[in-house]
């Protein structure tokens, strides 16, 4: 059986289960393009296991007041993120003592113990596949009704650098990257801008969007309504651009955000901007500094792992994966921090 295949069985038997139990189910998932996109086609899934769902959108480090704020769920599943630390991670066993799922793609070695959490992450079959394309196929075998949807297969993947040839996910009539980037442009700058609400914004006007591209047609009230606040939005996102990096040096471009929500979307677009092969996004306040790290594939080159060590002699935290870590740490550190990315490569 290929490796494919079994982890499709089973994270479709694991989310069986969960459906099984009863109770409301919460999905907290990242406001990334991907993280929205999973979280749709699991939605999907678990109702067709006749599972009430609630759908919550968050960033990792709101974790606590997201918890606050849900009801009365009996299972918890984290889509597209893993807590950013060992305290996030606590807090969220509190909440739910008996343990809680993750639905990830990023590195399998943390650093810190997640203790009774089950994490469905595709890197356990030797595969790094972005969530949505696993959400999809899981929701496909388990409602093959979600083929109305498949078009958002190459929306959410788009920038994930997945390990799977293209063929594997492309879907038959797609007129090309072109409408596929300006939608993952226009969901991205949704949820930079205006976080969960613009998360909300997206993930309704997507499901609704049953057929290909369909979200382009903008005589849709629903449609002309997320486009009208996304290209709003993207204005905000290009002044924030319009600046000059605060540093810019051989290897590294590196932009200072005025909000936290920003560092995901702008990281990745500083790749696209320049011809560096790091580009990072950091905002900071008088205590901690959020910062991420995009680069482009590059096979010599581990982020979240070469990081991990630069990082071992502050007070810190980091998730990610080869092309991209996402960073918590002291404000007072991210000088020294910043510094030594420059010399990364």
């Amino acid at each position: 059986m290929e490796p494919l295949t079994k982890w499709i069985d089973f994270l479709t038997d694991v989310l069986s289960k969960v459906a099984s139990q009863g109770g409301d189910i919460a999905l907290v998932h990242h406001i990334t393009p991907d993280g929205i996109i999973a979280a749709l086609f699991l939605k999907k899934a678990l109702e067709s296991l006749d599972a009430p769902v609630e759908v919550i959108p968050s960033l990792p480090e709101d974790l606590l007041f997201t918890m606050e704020n849900i009801d009365t769920a009996g299972a918890l599943i984290l889509v597209d993120f893993v807590p950013l630390g060992p305290g996030p991670a606590s807090v969220a066993h509190e909440f739910f003592p008996g343990g809680f799922l993750i639905f990830d793609h990023e590195s399998i070695d943390l650093g810190y113990d997640l203790k009774e959490t089950v994490r469905l992450n595709p890197r356990t079959f030797s595969l790094n596949v972005p969530c949505s394309y696993s959400a999809y196929l899981a929701a496909e075998k388990i409602d093959p009704s979600s083929q109305n949807l498949s078009w958002l297969i190459q929306v959410g993947v788009y920038g994930e650098s997945p390990g799977i040839p293209n063929e594997t996910y492309k879907t038959e009539g797609i007129r090309g990257q072109e409408d596929v980037s300006m939608i993952y442009r226009a969901i991205y700058s949704l949820s930079s801008i205006l976080g969960v609400k613009g998360a909300r914004i997206a993930f309704s006007t997507l499901e609704g969007s049953i057929g290909e591209l369909s979200i382009l047609d903008k005589e849709n009230p629903l449609h002309a309504f997320f486009w009208d606040e996304a290209n709003r939005c993207w204005e905000k996102i290009t002044g924030e651009l319009s600046r000059q990096p605060k540093i810019k040096d051989e290897n590294l471009v590196a932009h200072q955000i005025s909000n936290p929500e920003l560092r995901f979307f702008v990281a990745e677009l500083g790749l696209k901007r320049y011809d560096q092969n790091l580009s990072v996004a950091y905002y900071c306040d008088d205590v901690l500094a959020r910062v991420c790290v995009r680069s482009r594939p590059l096979p010599e080159l581990n982020v979240y792992e070469r990081i991990r060590v630069v990082l071992s002699a502050h007070e810190s935290s980091v998730v990610g994966r080869e092309d991209y870590a996402d960073i918590c740490i002291r404000s007072e550190f991210l000088d020294d921090l910043l510094g030594q990315m420059v010399d990364l490569l």
